[in-house]
């Protein structure tokens, strides 16, 4: 078992804690050429195997060109969620109070906020969230490798995709994400919005291969690293790093 960082939208954070995500998908990469096919998880799932059938009618004993790609996560792999934040000192959407000396200082996570207030504080972006401002584990369970637009209804909703209301028939519903203006009369047509938001317009069309990661939200693990530990090796970088450009200059 592996602690490793995952980025997450601040829609998809909201999606984690309200317990209506347990699937991920995240591209294959490298990307494997576009005629290829998966062929199996192989080396204890530890990567993944694609072939291109070379057979002609000239050639037709060629053997299949193999292409190996590493998974980046594992089953068992802790994931910290690495989310849009802010320092405690700036205690947008906390309960932190400067001025209540029994008032503990925390970092402070655009999830947490109002939509209208997520443009009013200058919010850090997700990827330079420390580990120590960790708040969502998530533990592999089950990994698998699909072309993106074979999601089936049931995986959309797990991608975190919800349920509204029904449609004037009764019959039919409304799905979207929450908390924004994607939405759609199925869960898979849903996510396809969701993806070219997050990827670009076209992405969805290229159907790309992705991994396709399922998890289960579980408590901070005693083992994850100590803050106290990654503070003092911070200080202690920071000093090296100091004493380097003195002698630099």
């Amino acid at each position: 078992m592996k602690f490793r960082p995952i980025l997450f939208s601040t829609l998809m954070v909201q999606a984690l804690l309200a317990g209506t995500k347990t699937q991920t998908r995240r591209l294959v990469k490298p990307q494997p050429e576009s005629e290829a096919k998966f062929s199996a998880l192989i080396v204890d799932q530890s990567h993944a195997r694609f072939w291109i059938d070379n057979r002609t009618l000239s050639d037709p004993a060629a053997d299949p060109m193999i292409a190996d790609v590493k998974v980046p996560y594992q089953i068992g792999d802790v994931l910290w969620v690495r989310e849009t934040f802010l320092d405690a000192e700036d205690y947008a959407c906390s309960d932190y109070d400067p001025e209540d000396p029994e008032s503990e200082p925390r970092f402070s996570y655009r999830a947490d906020c109002p939509k209208d207030q997520w443009s009013v504080y200058h919010w850090k972006p997700s990827l330079f969230m420390p580990a120590e401002a960790a708040r969502i584990f998530l533990k592999v369970t089950s990994i698998r490798v699909e072309r993106l637009q074979d999601i089936s209804e049931a995986d959309a909703i797990a991608e975190g995709i919800t349920v509204v209301d029904k449609l004037n028939d009764g019959t039919h519903y409304h799905y979207e994400v929450a908390g924004s203006d994607i939405y759609s009369i199925s869960p898979a047509t849903t996510y396809q919005k969701l993806w070219e938001k997050i990827n670009g317009n076209g992405s969805w069309d290229e159907n790309p291969f992705v991994w396709v990661y399922e998890f289960e939200r579980i408590e901070k693990p005693n083992n994850f690293p100590d803050v106290g530990k990654i503070a003092e090796k911070r200080a202690k970088t920071a000093k090296i790093g100091s004493k380097i450009a003195k002698n630099v200059n």
